[in-house]
């Protein structure tokens, strides 16, 4: 009776647990096809391996009544590379890799195999994702899924300008999840400088920002509207060149005219210094005013403009009082 029961309980097991073999499927313990392609059938099971390990052994090494799994899959079936590679190269995983992304900027990577969430699928798609912005491409488009403009427009749309590395040079910051401009510091200077001047590189816009004898460094605003934001009306949105709310600027001529800081002359932008504002060159030397005498020189200026020249005849550059659109004179 004994030796009946226990015929019975390996017949039982015989459908489930496999002695050791070289074609399971003809021993009639798997599924015909299985050992050829027995994922299909662990997939029907819900990755059940623990089933496996039942004949396999708890660490698939084989036991004598199933061979080892470890000759096929060299890390185990538990392992990443055993269903999907380690990394993946299906769909766009391999551009994404080459970019430096890793497995759990996408995904989130389980502890182990069969922690939740693993074996469930997704949607091939991606929307509304920081690298793609509104953009939604297919995981097996290809490269015309990343083509330049696909993920925000070539420009966004409010962008005028289409000279993107004026204001995004970085090379290695694209597709961060962060909005880089410029060199990052959230100024002006982050798109209009660069490592030498906070100023653009342009005509006299660093002899200006700099200041030098005559006046300290004049700033942005005395000539622009400077935006208090990036995305401020009349700035991404405005064509170049820049608007100036100077009055006399000659953008044709590249010449200022009738303006405070330079008087009656009419300075060139892209001139040299010497050229355009040596002594004297805004307002006379002395002026030719009723209140000035012809034979007046720098050192009698202090008498009646002693916040704006030194008694030795030198500018007063740091009280902000010469060239500063008012004429302060005692």
């Amino acid at each position: 009776m004994k030796w009946l029961v226990l015929i019975a309980l390996l017949a039982g097991c015989a459908v489930e647990r496999a002695p050791a073999c070289t074609d399971c499927s003809a021993q009639g313990v798997h599924p015909d096809g299985f050992a050829m392609n027995h994922r299909t059938e662990i997939e029907r099971r819900g990755y059940d391996l623990v089933v496996c390990q039942s004949c396999h052994g708890q660490d698939f090494a084989g036991k004598a009544s199933a061979p080892s799994c470890l000759s096929c899959h060299k890390n185990g079936p538990t392992a990443c590379d055993t269903c999907h590679g380690n990394p993946p190269t299906t769909g766009a995983h391999t551009p994404h890799l080459a970019r430096g992304y890793t497995c759990s900027d996408c995904h989130v990577v389980p502890a182990t195999w069969d922690a939740p969430g693993h074996l469930t699928g997704t949607t091939p798609t991606c929307t509304n994702g920081y690298c793609h912005g509104n953009a939604r491409p297919s995981w097996t488009g290809g490269p015309a899924q990343a083509a330049c403009g696909g993920c925000h427009g070539n420009p966004p749309a409010s962008h005028v300008q289409t000279t993107c590395a004026s204001c995004h040079p970085s090379t290695t910051k694209h597709v961060d999840g962060v909005l880089d401009i410029g060199n990052g510091d959230g100024t002006c200077s982050a798109c209009h400088g660069d490592a030498e001047s906070p100023a653009p590189a342009t005509g006299a816009h660093r002899a200006h920002l700099r200041g030098g004898y005559f006046s300290g460094p004049i700033a942005c605003s005395a000539c622009h509207i400077v935006p208090a934001t990036v995305n401020a009306p009349g700035h991404l949105d405005s064509a170049p060149p820049a608007e100036l709310t100077l009055p006399g600027w000659d953008r044709s001529a590249g010449t200022c005219s009738n303006v405070y800081c330079h008087g009656a002359s009419t300075p060139s932008w892209t001139g040299t210094a010497q050229d355009n504002a040596y002594c004297g060159s805004c307002h006379g030397l002395p002026p030719e005013t009723a209140a000035h005498l012809p034979t007046m020189t720098l050192t009698d200026c202090a008498s009646c403009h002693p916040a704006s020249v030194s008694p030795f005849g030198g500018i007063l550059v740091g009280n902000g009082k010469h060239m500063n659109g008012v004429v302060d004179a005692q």
